[in-house]
């Protein structure tokens, strides 16, 4: 199993995101010497990844329309994640191959998206896939209206985050949109901030205080090793870590988790 974050010094760095980077470098690279071999304009290999990103994201974007309706613009954001790799893989040899016809370096450009997909999906990807874990909620979380939080024997979505933290506070009002209807408790722990800051946060932000919670001395994030801003942990009712998700997260990416804890919770029934 990969670790969930690659830590560069001061950089944290999704393991995920940073494999689908260098896939797509690797592509971009392999597309262009195939098209300069054969006598083929430069702009090949871009046009191809350039198709393929865009089917992709399309192709995910269609599966899960809820998701994006109510902030449609956030299908643009590609660094939340979010790409579907057979689709994204088809529409790229289609544009290579196009290219490349008439050339020895047909067959290469149609093997090459393939092999790449078949890298993220079938390798990859699962080795991505956090192995469940206990965790052990310290004592100590406080919501902001002074009451302690002991949430225990449910399954629950934790998000840690701070002020100072951007991402942190582009997902936030998602979070607390999603926390209204959420199937399972959405939990919006703030870490090592005092409470007048956060609500200072809030205020300004328009948000509601309901769901935000306190954790002043971060122990939380020690306690599941957190190495970057935001983590979203998704909870099952027995209190195992069953995915996680280092940095921004989407409306489809949460969604796509509380789906994973409701399998859980069936499951076990």
């Amino acid at each position: 199993m990969l670790p969930a974050v690659l830590s560069l010094g001061p950089l944290a760095i999704p393991t995920g995101r940073a494999a689908a980077l260098l896939l797509i470098m690797l592509f971009l690279w392999s597309a262009d010497r195939l098209a300069a071999r054969h006598g083929r304009p430069a702009s090949t290999g871009l046009l191809a990844l350039g198709a393929g990103l865009l089917a992709a994201r399309i192709a995910h974007v269609a599966a899960m329309p809820d998701a994006y309706a109510a902030e449609p613009l956030t299908a643009l954001m590609l660094w939340q994640g979010g790409l579907n790799a057979p689709a994204g893989a088809a529409a790229a040899a289609l544009v290579l191959g196009l290219g490349l016809r008439g050339t020895p370096g047909l067959a290469p450009a149609l093997l090459l998206p393939a092999a790449l997909a078949a890298l993220w999906v079938l390798i990859l990807e699962p080795a991505l896939k956090p192995e469940p874990r206990p965790l052990q909620l310290p004592p100590g979380l406080v919501a902001l209206d002074g009451q302690t939080m002991a949430p225990a024997g449910k399954p629950m979505v934790i998000n840690l985050w701070a002020t100072w933290c951007p991402p942190c506070r582009r997902e936030l009002p998602m979070l607390a949109s999603e926390a209204e209807t959420a199937p399972v408790p959405l939990l919006l722990v703030n870490q090592g901030e005092p409470a007048d800051s956060v609500r200072r946060h809030l205020k300004a932000a328009g948000l509601a205080e309901a769901g935000h919670l306190l954790d002043p001395g971060g122990r939380l994030g020690a306690a599941i090793g957190q190495k970057a801003f935001p983590t979203t942990l998704f909870v099952s009712g027995d209190g195992m870590i069953l995915d996680e998700v280092a940095g921004e997260i989407s409306r489809a990416r949460l969604r796509e988790g509380m789906k994973l804890l409701e399998a859980a919770r069936q499951t076990d029934r």
